[in-house]
């Protein structure tokens, strides 16, 4: 399966809805974090392989974020279900 490109302001967007920074970035891939600031700033290219976890990494949190205080609403309205 051939994974299409991604660019720095993709990486930047997901980077930003998983909240990490790039030094959570570099950790989590055992990489210098100049590396990634590279990546960042569109001065190197994102590999292949660190483009499709990144999208699954983005895929997870978009189907698992739930905004602050979603607990409490979720509360309040199946209290109203009956």
């Amino acid at each position: 399966m051939m994974t299409r490109f991604m660019g720095a302001d993709e990486l930047r967007q997901v980077m930003l809805i998983a909240s990490w920074e790039p030094h959570n970035l570099a950790q989590r891939l055992m990489i210098d974090p100049r590396v990634v600031s590279r990546w960042m700033s569109g001065s190197r290219s994102i590999p292949p392989s660190v483009a499709m976890w990144m999208r699954e990494v983005d895929r997870w949190n978009r189907a698992n974020y739930h905004p602050q205080g979603w607990h409490a609403i979720q509360r309040m309205t199946e209290g109203n279900s009956e």
